[in-house]
């Protein structure tokens, strides 16, 4: 579900085998494609923290995974998020 939302302007860009390693790693470091990198990078400010979880949780990531994942795409600069920022 996710993947198709990030997608849903561009087309299939995003695999969920990408996101699941994103979420599963708490990192963009493994994801190879480019596009793919871009578009998770705005998976915090485009999902909302339960959905994420929820993913991160299936795919055998943790609370710790996604927030690493987050610290990330801040420091690579985008957006913080208020939900995201209250729950450290």
């Amino acid at each position: 579900m996710i993947a198709g939302h990030l997608n849903a302007p561009y087309g299939r860009v995003l695999s969920t085998a990408d996101l699941a390693l994103a979420l599963h790693s708490g990192s963009l470091g493994s994801i190879a494609s480019d596009l793919s990198r871009a578009l998770l990078m705005s998976l915090f400010v485009e999902c909302p923290p339960q959905s994420i979880l929820l993913a991160a949780l299936q795919v055998g990531g943790t609370w710790f995974t996604v927030r690493s994942l987050y610290q990330e795409t801040v420091a690579n600069g985008m957006h913080r998020v208020k939900a995201w920022e209250s729950a450290a």
